[in-house]
């Protein structure tokens, strides 16, 4: 028998909704004949909020006996991440897993709460499992590069190379004992302390200065981004069109990385139709209307042309307030 998925999430209870769907999708597509236990990073949770999390997992995966939830309350880090632009603490609670965690897990899964999974996990789990690397992970596909516009602020006095690949940290397979015996929790916090706002993309950032050298490559599909709708983010990734296009219609993991979430008042944007899809199946569901109307009856990828199209035309021009009179 093989033994069992670990997946770790990092949230507060502002995030417990987006949780919500990402564990129904991720239960959804889940080996059901595989045991399956999350651990649950969190600061503020309250009972109801653990239940919810609960009935979101039972909606797609009735009386599920090989399910586990653990749940952690997190002492978030004293170091001067307030200055740290665009995040709160919460992103760095994932930096404490490995001493959290039992020590006997090996490699765990840690996803970002803004993810709707459509493929099953334990796959990329298994392969990983014998690699000695820290991390697994996907290249960015909106920083591609250490020396992109947003990658590591340092890389020249780092020594990394500028063609190094640059990974997005919301999708991960961490090997944990890699992890403690590299110190990497207090290497990155020190990191973070010394360099505060000029480090691009928090926690990320980061970990891409540090690990840069000492991760592996996962599939691409396995974190497609909000940015593969709009086809002029291809060219510094280097993909081919037939590359980008399979990326986007046939994507293992959805993840939200635009500031503007799904869940947001008033925006609409391709793909997030698989969103409500799995919000309808969790306790929240009445909790936000459901918008995108128009890509549930087009389908997802007739949708994104049409988006695409009606983003190309040109705006109509407001016309100009009317000159003010002078009185007689």
């Amino acid at each position: 028998m093989k033994p069992p998925v670990h997946v770790v999430c990092a949230c507060n209870s502002g995030y417990i909704m987006p949780l919500c769907v990402m564990l129904a999708s991720l239960a959804d597509h889940f080996n059901k004949q595989r045991e399956l236990v999350i651990h649950i990073l969190n600061s503020d949770s309250t009972p109801e909020l653990r239940d919810n999390v609960t009935k979101s997992i039972e909606a797609v995966w009735p009386k599920p006996n090989n399910v586990t939830v653990n749940w952690y309350k997190v002492e978030l880090p004293k170091f001067a991440i307030k200055q740290v632009r665009r995040h709160t603490m919460d992103v760095f609670s994932r930096y404490y897993a490995p001493y959290l965690l039992p020590q006997d897990i090996v490699h765990v899964f840690y996803l970002d709460c803004d993810i709707v999974l459509q493929h099953d996990i334990s796959e990329v789990y298994d392969a990983a499992a014998p690699s000695p690397k820290v991390l697994h992970a996907v290249q960015d596909l909106t920083c591609p590069w250490i020396s992109s516009q947003q990658g590591v602020f340092d890389y020249k006095e780092r020594g990394i190379p500028p063609d190094a690949p640059y990974f997005n940290s919301g999708v991960l397979i961490i090997n944990l004992p890699r992890w403690r015996e590299l110190d990497l929790t207090n290497r990155l916090t020190d990191y973070i302390e010394q360099n505060g706002p000029k480090i691009n993309e928090a926690d990320q950032g980061a970990l891409n200065a540090l690990c840069w050298n000492d991760w592996e490559k996962m599939d691409q599909r396995w974190n497609t981004h909000s940015s593969l709708c709009v086809a002029s983010n291809r060219a510094e990734t280097g993909l081919s069109p037939a590359e980008w296009r399979n990326l986007r219609l046939h994507p293992y993991l959805i993840h939200y990385t635009a500031d503007k979430k799904p869940w947001m008042k008033g925006v609409v944007f391709p793909r997030y139709s698989y969103f409500y899809r799995y919000l309808d199946k969790t306790p929240y569901k009445d909790t936000i209307p459901h918008r995108p109307t128009l890509e549930d009856k087009l389908g997802p990828r007739l949708y994104y042309h049409v988006w695409n199209f009606l983003r190309q035309l040109p705006r109509p021009s407001r016309a100009p307030a009317p000159a003010a009179t002078a009185k007689a």
